[in-house]
């Protein structure tokens, strides 16, 4: 079975927006870009708790199913190439009517297939990449096509379930390997532009420096951030971004930007204060732990200040401020190569 399930949409409305570089957008990931994928798969589940405040209390001033207290890093991308903001693709997808795109990430996605997860002790959701929706080539070809990041996910499920460490490293190239085949079918199937970004460094998510946390002061950096798991973020970025070249020399018409999450996100936890955040390393929603994740972010937990004076939002996902602080980064440099509004498609 083809890695992608090539599921063409019925594109009937191709509207195009003026002064844009690329007339839609269309992306697949996890909870760093899902607008709304995973709220309509879980309905009114206990697992719906992205539908309740204070989720989106900064911009939308509600619950709209994206994980942040507001935008998140595809809608700075379509506001940045003057595209209306991506709609999700799982509430609209027999209607085809996709005239800016559309977003089929899913919180809790993984690269490799969701079964290899099976048996660990949480869920895992079945919307590997390979399960997210493809497009017709004439559409592909005039569109920018966004990935993830990707491979967060599967790195978070073997480590939150307490498996191996350095187990884990060989994942890093089956990973690498599974997003580059998707990004050659795409390619194949007409895709002219792909942004590939890299994973954020995982020593600094709130979440993991509470799950993780040791007695050990060699075990942190200069910025409180655990070591093992940022050698092992860059690490994967290292192979990730190995693969990107190569796919540059083998595909010279098409144009590949390699996003640098990891660079943004430790710019700004290295230079809080320049940027107005206070502690980096906590997060804005959240309970009474000392990085603020005892409890999770919904209806009941603390709301510990004004959401710009945080990078994260809710202990694994960042807040709006630093969603934008990253997308600027990318799109005008210096945390992509090349800059997204330096290679843009006419």
């Amino acid at each position: 079975m083809s890695m992608l399930l090539l599921v063409f949409i019925l594109l009937l409305n191709f509207h195009v927006a003026l002064c844009s570089c690329y007339k839609r957008i269309f992306s697949f990931g996890d909870s760093i870009i899902d607008t709304g994928n995973f709220v309509h798969l879980v309905g009114n589940s206990s697992s719906s708790k992205y539908k309740e405040p204070p989720y989106g209390m900064t911009f939308f001033k509600q619950a709209t199913g994206q994980m942040c207290d507001g935008r998140v890093l595809i809608d700075f991308y379509a506001q940045a190439l003057h595209l209306s903001m991506i709609p999700p693709n799982m509430p609209e997808q027999d209607s085809g009517q996709f005239s800016h795109g559309a977003n089929f990430a899913v919180l809790g996605s993984t690269a490799l297939p969701a079964s290899l997860y099976r048996g660990f002790n949480h869920t895992v959701w079945p919307w590997p990449l390979g399960r997210q929706t493809g497009a017709r080539r004439r559409v592909l070809g005039e569109s920018l096509i966004l990935f993830g990041e990707l491979g967060g996910g599967d790195y978070i499920s073997w480590f939150n379930a307490g498996r191996s460490r350095e187990e884990a490293k060989l994942f890093i190239p089956m990973v690498v390997s599974t997003i580059s085949n998707f990004l050659e079918e795409i390619i194949y199937w007409g895709a002219k532009a792909a942004m590939i970004p890299n994973n954020f460094p995982l020593g600094c998510l709130p979440s993991f420096l509470s799950r993780f946390h040791s007695k050990e002061p060699k075990d942190y950096d200069e910025n409180g951030c655990l070591k093992w798991f940022n050698d092992f973020s860059r690490t994967h970025n290292d192979v990730l971004l190995m693969e990107v070249n190569r796919l540059r020399e083998f595909y010279p018409a098409v144009k590949f930007i390699y996003a640098d999450y990891y660079g943004a996100t430790m710019d700004l936890i290295k230079n809080a204060r320049r940027y107005g955040f206070g502690n980096t390393l906590v997060a804005c929603c959240g309970g009474d732990g000392p990085y603020h994740t005892s409890v999770e972010c919904n209806e009941k937990a603390k709301v510990w200040g004004n959401p710009d004076g945080f990078v994260s939002w809710d202990g694994m996902h960042m807040t709006e401020k630093a969603y934008n602080f990253i997308a600027q980064g990318v799109l005008n440099g210096p945390f992509a190569d090349p800059p997204l509004l330096r290679n843009c498609s006419n």
